[in-house]
């Protein structure tokens, strides 16, 4: 039976390139040669990490966006080619990236300052805020 880790928690942010790799399973068998086959048992992603039966390699299949959804949970079987199926849990967390334009509320705004105004008087305030979250974003 192929050893694997109980679970797997694996970071990819926002703006990762589809395609691209983004997490590796790894099972060892120390008992055989055989190989091991990797397959989604329970996709909450809907196919958005597509997972190399033969490497346990995943790929980004379309592009993540952490305003929509900041985490995702598979479970994976593992199995040894005729032997008994082993379950993982695969946890992908996204990262949030500054990819959000400021938004200006409202859209315009006037301001007035007397002429004998000190120097360093505040005379406007605006309210911006963007979508991204921390420090990325808010107001």
């Amino acid at each position: 039976m192929p050893l694997v880790q109980p679970v797997y928690s694996f970071q990819v942010t926002e703006d990762t390139i589809p395609g691209a790799v983004v997490g590796r399973l790894q099972a060892v068998n120390r008992e055989s040669k055989r190989p091991v086959k990797y397959s989604v048992l329970v996709d909450d992603g809907d196919k958005l990490f597509l997972l190399n039966r033969l490497s346990g390699d995943f790929l980004l299949s379309r592009g993540l966006d952490f305003e929509l959804q900041k985490f995702y949970i598979l479970t994976v079987g593992v199995q040894e080619e005729g032997g008994p199926l082993s379950g993982v849990r695969v946890y992908f967390n996204v990262l949030d990236v500054n990819d959000n334009p400021p938004e200006f509320k409202p859209d315009t705004c006037s301001a007035s300052l007397p002429e004998d105004a000190a120097t360093g008087t505040c005379f406007l305030l605006l309210n911006v805020h963007d979508k991204d979250a921390g420090e990325r974003g808010g107001q």
